[in-house]
């Protein structure tokens, strides 16, 4: 009995699947059988292309042995919400919370944003495990297309840092076995045919030596049985691809590289078994007899990593000359070298499987009392039991996370230790480098090499989260010039402590001192800083190397340039021809012999700056010129072949700057200062000061801004640029804080409306941009989306829709309602909230609620939802504690829901309410379906009436308007006025398309805006869309900083290729009738067959079988819908029509089967109908 309970101890713990519960196993599969086909959420495709696997992304969570719940909101992550929240099933609540959390966990990953991802505790760790499986199986699914993406450099960096986030992901959770696998699967994707031959030669391997392994693993369990008298376990497990990669940087290196021939010891790792910590240190005197240890040993248990990692490991180099080894004769022909890995089964599985194992799970997901008191177990108690210090370890590493949560989640998120196990945080990409200036100055200054989770790296190599890190020094500065090629170190701490030691060290050349004593002869004193900047500039200057290498030259034989006397005299003289320039003037880099002026952008790796010798450099198809250093690396280390050829430059001097200060006035809102801070960026100017006010009363910003321009035709650009900014009401010259003369030549100069070929800019992109001082990141923020409303930095346009309902809501005496209508996805919501936000203060309040989801309740139930909704705001925007709800106990819903209003108003004076019911159409479905009566809709009306502090604006689609106005709901709405929502402007379309990556040094070509704003036709959606697709292909494109019309024809494929049905599907329910189908379906044939993108009306009638009358009300029901436009040629009677929005008619070409799909759901539709008033009669 004692043997087996032996047995079963020593046994590995492997994960037991999940069984979820069989009512929500069957509705899984009923789900994913009625959906195949069916359009899919934004959330179900990953790394933009990819719909992934749910059903392997579930039984991945399933074998996981996670809880049911996490694992069925994993298998239905793949849906649209709203069809989880309709199915009443057993914790379907838990599940719903899984659901959401990981979807905020996948953006994270998507948006490389490690601190939420890796700060300890995890808000819900089964979502974010969710997440991961969800990214793995796409980088599965992406290794198993045709399309090997490990050969498409486009995607490759996107692949790289999903998978580099995973790793970091899986180390600091512990989650080992995963973690070569994400390994294998990036080394895959990498080079899939390198990967494939060195899988099958390392099998060979394996299957050449099974023998030899099996046979020294018997030997290490008889020896050990035979010395202690007790059993114990080994197994033998490959290390794969990914593994021997990591194993040949290890501090055993030589062991491996060294060798001309592999072997199947190089291949695999012993893990030893053995019931309690007391034994592992037992096995390792023991197997320690049999061979010679290589190098160093990892003693993980008495100090285990943050994330439980606790074993012993060592190699062991076999002596075949021991007399327990004389029957393995081959021994005595090679050497043989074994990796062991000695720890308890426990341990072994918290190793493998980290949070995965229960013990584990448990303490990441509970709160436990041991994160307010934390207490080891007694030395004797953990020396005698399975799991050591582990559990501790984990521990211990959630409550230090939990104190530093604030300053490591954003700033730097990934979290290395020392060797003594404290936390060391870093940011994002820190090398070993990074990491020892941010311990101390003196270790990064003498650091000779460094050891990671007991392997040794070179110094530049990328830390994870988690790694344990040994700094080794020697006895003097250490620092060489390659450590500054960004590769080295990233951080500012560790770049800067490297540049003072690097002037501390030049400071000791005798070459220095030489030259300060020539300066000092002739009265010339400079400080350190000062000499060190003027060598700087002296070497780049006469390309003289470094500042090193020229100052070991100097000897007493030496001649110029390498004698302190002239480098003292070209130091003067750079120095006097600096001082005689005025305060005020500044160089300017300029095209020489050339009337064409280009857009200049300066290279960030120079960085040239007077009175160094520049080049420009123009790229191939491009008219930007970049500006070089004629010793720049960058610029001969580039392909000929991308550039166009160079341009001599030299540098302009600008004699002097003016000082002008602006006064601005507009009307007060959020952003108001951003904005005006983006127009700004655009010019050649410096802000040197702003100050403003706010009057209350009025709700108008008086501001004063004082900026230095280059010249008084940017002033003036200037001058107009700051009056388009939205809001913006009055802007002119100060007179007193503007010198007296400089204010009358631009007053002058403006009266005369400053002519043409004076030095503008439009409001948005150009093809002469001027010159960029900044790179692009590799990887853009993506600002657009599409699956929520706008946020106030994203919201442009629409200051007549604002000023509208401002006056009608907030500033007339009584409140009134606004019928807000326009397309479906026009921006009526976005405009709602943006309102709100903006205008919308105490002691006024507002209410926003949506009825997007009441088509199947009662009357009763959605005026109570609107109530808890007033009744929270209340208490949130005025901090008023809300009355409670129908305390007279009042029978009728109307009734009462109009006497919790008043009570509301008449806590505060002079308060209104503006409320907002948004997606109204759904309450008119609602209706259709016989699940509200008119008496509803009536109410509103009654209310008006009642409550004269109510504000009312109602929301809804163009359809469900013409409905509203029709004379079934005439008289209950009529007290309502109507405001149509069209599309953006194309000064405003711009704005939202171009301005957010242009503050990314994104730069748009004039045609790349024109055909953007044909595509869309100002709709802000199809603009979010386009953008938020533009980024996607820039983030692939990491080198391009310059978007052209041929850029937009590609990420237009994109939009209306596979997976794209959801962001066109809901144009079909903008049409009334068949009839408006069949048009809109001729119109679609008309313009491919004859190559045009409009049709006249004499094509339609020639092609449908309509009367002119019946025809031309439907294209102008349509055209009123912002469906189509409709354009006048040369005759009145016969106009043309064309799609508002473009992007649709060529979604349309590819996707013919939308007119059979709504012609079917409307067939449907009657038929139902049809049959419901046949029931009722």
């Amino acid at each position: 009995m004692g043997k087996t309970r032996l047995q079963a101890e020593l046994a590995c713990w492997k994960p037991v699947p999940t069984t979820i519960p069989a009512e929500w196993a069957m509705w899984i599969e009923e789900l994913a059988r009625e959906t195949v086909g069916s359009p899919r959420p934004a959330h179900a495709y990953v790394l933009n292309v990819i719909r992934y696997d749910a059903r392997e992304v579930g039984k991945l969570l399933q074998n996981w042995g996670l809880p049911w719940q996490v694992v069925a909101a994993g298998y239905l992550r793949i849906y649209d919400e709203e069809l989880i929240k309709r199915r009443q099933l057993l914790d379907r609540e838990r599940v719903m919370s899984h659901f959401k959390e990981s979807l905020l966990y996948s953006r994270y990953i998507e948006e490389e944003q490690l601190g939420p991802l890796l700060s300890l505790p995890h808000r819900d760790l089964g979502a974010l495990l969710i997440a991961v499986a969800i990214h793995y199986q796409s980088l599965v699914q992406l290794s198993k297309s045709e399309q090997r993406p490990g050969d498409d450099q486009k995607r490759r960096p996107r692949i790289e840092s999903t998978g580099r986030i995973l790793l970091h992901i899986c180390k600091r959770l512990g989650m080992w076995r995963f973690k070569r696998q994400i390994e294998n699967l990036i080394e895959q994707l990498a080079d899939p045919l390198k990967y494939k031959q060195d899988e099958q030669r390392y099998c060979a391997i394996l299957e050449r030596d099974d023998e030899k392994i099996e046979d020294v693993r018997c030997m290490f369990v008889n020896y050990y049985q035979r010395t202690i008298g007790q059993q114990i376990e080994i197994e033998v497990i490959p290390c794969e691809v990914s593994g021997l990669k990591r194993r040949e940087l290890n501090s055993y290196a030589p062991t491996i590289t060294q060798k001309r021939r592999l072997s199947g010891f190089d291949l695999v790792v012993f893990n030893v078994i053995v019931p309690t910590v007391k034994d592992c240190y037992t096995a390792f005197g023991v197997l320690n007899q049999l061979g010679i240890l290589q190098d160093r040993v990892a003693d993980q248990i008495a100090n285990p990593k943050p994330n439980g990692y606790s074993l012993l490991a060592y190699e062991l180099v076999l002596d075949g000359s021991h007399s327990v080894l004389q029957d393995l004769t081959w021994l005595s022909e090679e050497r043989v070298c074994c990796f062991l890995q000695i720890a308890t089964a426990p341990l072994h599985a918290i190793m493998y499987y980290g949070c995965l194992y229960p013990e584990c799970y448990l303490v990441y997901t509970q709160t436990l009392p041991f994160r307010k008191h934390l207490y080891e177990l007694p030395s004797a108690y953990t020396w005698n039991s399975p799991v050591g210090r582990a559990l501790f370890a984990i521990k211990k590493a959630i409550v230090e996370s939990e104190k530093a949560v604030p300053t490591y989640d954003r700033l730097r998120p990934i979290i290395v230790y020392d060797k003594h196990r404290n936390p060391v945080a870093l940011e994002k990409g820190a090398t070993i480098l990074d990491f020892a200036y941010q311990l101390a100055p003196h270790l990064g200054n003498q650091i000779a090499e460094a050891y990671v989770n007991n392997r040794r790296v070179p110094l530049y190599r990328e830390l994870d989260a988690g790694d344990v890190v040994e700094i080794r020094t020697g006895g003097e500065l250490q620092i060489q010039d390659d450590w500054f090629d960004g590769r080295y170190a990233i951080t500012k701490n560790a770049l800067d402590q490297m540049r003072k030691a690097l002037k501390n060290q030049l400071h000791r050349y005798k070459g220095y001192v030489l030259i300060d004593r020539a300066l000092r002869r002739q009265h010339y004193t400079l400080s350190f800083d000062e000499l060190d900047d003027e060598l700087s500039l002296l070497v780049a200057q006469y390309r003289l190397g470094t500042r090193q290498i020229y100052l070991e030259n100097f000897k007493v034989e030496s001649e110029a340039p390498y004698t302190p006397d002239w480098a003292a005299q070209q130091i003067i003289k750079r120095r006097e021809q600096a001082e005689t320039q005025s305060e005020g003037e500044a160089w300017l880099p300029q095209a020489i012999d050339s009337e064409q002026l280009y857009p200049l952008r300066l290279c960030y790796v120079c960085q040239p700056a007077y009175p160094q010798r520049i080049v420009g450099n123009r790229r191939r198809g491009s008219e930007e010129l970049i500006v070089h250093t004629i010793t720049c690396g960058r610029l001969h280390r580039r392909d000929a072949a991308r550039h166009a050829g160079t341009v001599p430059m030299d540098w302009r001097r600008v004699d002097s700057t003016l000082k002008v200060t602006f006064t601005i006035e507009a009307r007060d809102r959020r952003g108001l200062v951003h904005d005006l801070a983006k127009r700004l960026r655009r010019h050649q100017c410096l802000l040197l000061g702003i100050n403003g006010r706010v009057v209350m009363r009025w709700r108008k910003a008086e501001l004063s801004l004082q900026i230095e321009v280059i010249n008084d035709r940017e002033a003036l650009a200037l001058w107009d640029e700051l009056s388009q900014v939205e809001s913006v009401t009055k802007v002119e010259v100060d007179a007193e804080g503007t010198d007296r003369l400089v204010y009358a030549s631009l007053v002058h100069q403006k009266k005369r409306s400053y002519p043409e070929q004076a030095y503008s800019r439009g409001p948005v992109a150009s093809d002469q941009r001027g010159q960029s001082l900044t790179r692009r990141n590799r990887i853009l923020k993506n600002p657009y989306d599409i699956s929520r409303p706008a946020t106030a930095q994203m919201f442009v346009g629409r200051s007549y829709e604002m000023d509208r309902l401002n006056r009608e809501l907030c500033e007339s005496e009584r409140g009134k309602a606004v019928l807000l209508y326009g397309p479906r996805r026009s921006g009526k919501t976005s405009l709602c909230k943006n309102f709100l936000e903006r205008y919308v203060t105490p002691p006024f309040w507002y209410t926003f609620y949506s009825l997007q989801n009441v088509v199947g309740e009662n009357e009763e139930v959605i005026l109570r939802w609107i109530a808890e909704a007033i009744a929270h705001a209340f208490q949130l925007q005025l901090g008023v504690e809300a009355p409670h709800w129908n305390e007279q106990a009042i029978p009728d819903i109307h009734a009462c829901f109009t006497d919790f209003l008043c009570r509301c108003l008449a806590l505060t004076q002079n308060s209104r309410l503006i409320l907002v019911l948004d997606e109204f159409g759904s309450a008119l479905d609602a209706y259709q379906a016989r699940k509200l009566d008119v008496r509803f809709f009536s109410f509103w009306r009654h209310l008006m009436e009642e409550v004269p502090q109510l504000s009312l604006l109602i929301s809804l689609p163009t359809r469900a308007h013409m409905l509203l106005t029709s004379n079934e709901f005439s008289n209950a709405f009529s007290f309502a006025q109507s405001l149509p929502v069209s599309y953006l402007d194309s000064e405003s379309a711009s704005h939202l398309l171009v301005d957010p990556l242009e503050e990314q040094h994104i730069q748009f070509a004039s045609q790349t805006v024109a055909e953007a704003m044909r595509l869309t036709g100002g709709n802000p959606y199809y603009l979010a869309l386009l953008g938020l697709q533009l980024v996607f292909f820039l983030n692939m494109e990491t080198n391009k900083e310059y978007v052209t019309k041929q850029d937009i024809d590609r990420v237009v494929n994109d939009i209306i290729g596979a997976g794209s049905i959801q962001n066109f599907i809901f144009y079909g329910k903008e049409l009334q009738d068949e009839q408006e189908l069949d048009i809109i379906e001729a119109i679609v044939e008309l313009t491919e067959q004859n190559g045009q993108a409009t049709v006249s009306l004499q094509q339609l009638l020639n092609s449908l079988n309509l009367s002119v009358q019946h025809i031309r009300s439907r294209l102008e029901r349509l055209r009123n819908g912002l469906v189509l436009g409709e354009y006048i040629h040369r005759k009145p009677s016969n106009p043309y029509y064309a799609f508002k929005v473009e992007l649709v008619r060529y979604w349309l070409q590819h996707n013919r089967w939308f007119f059979h799909y709504f012609r079917k759901e409307r067939e449907d539709s009657l038929r139902w109908e049809r049959k419901e008033l046949h029931g009722s009669v």
